[in-house]
């Protein structure tokens, strides 16, 4: 049992590990932030996209969206595997 105030280990402990320092830990939580707003953003065109096509009786075309978030989660893991290295 954790002491009163104090933080369990399991909270921050990969980015610790990862980044122990703590200098690369508000860059992390940018890009994550700037991540999570494109995803929004590229969901809200997908969804836009998606009710035309349904009110004109078709089927949505396939969205680049999936491929782009992909790309960004790899881009963000080979940084962090970069930071951890180096």
């Amino acid at each position: 049992m954790a002491a009163h105030g104090a933080r369990p280990a399991g909270r921050r402990a990969a980015l610790l590990h990862l980044v122990p320092d703590r200098r690369g830990l508000p860059a992390i939580g940018v890009a994550l932030l700037v991540l999570g707003a494109v995803t929004a953003g590229v969901g809200y065109v997908r969804h836009r996209a998606t009710r035309r096509a349904i009110r004109a009786g078709q089927l949505p075309r396939d969205g680049w969206g999936p491929a782009a978030v992909t790309v960004g989660v790899l881009v963000l893991a080979v940084l962090l595997i970069a930071a951890a290295v180096l």
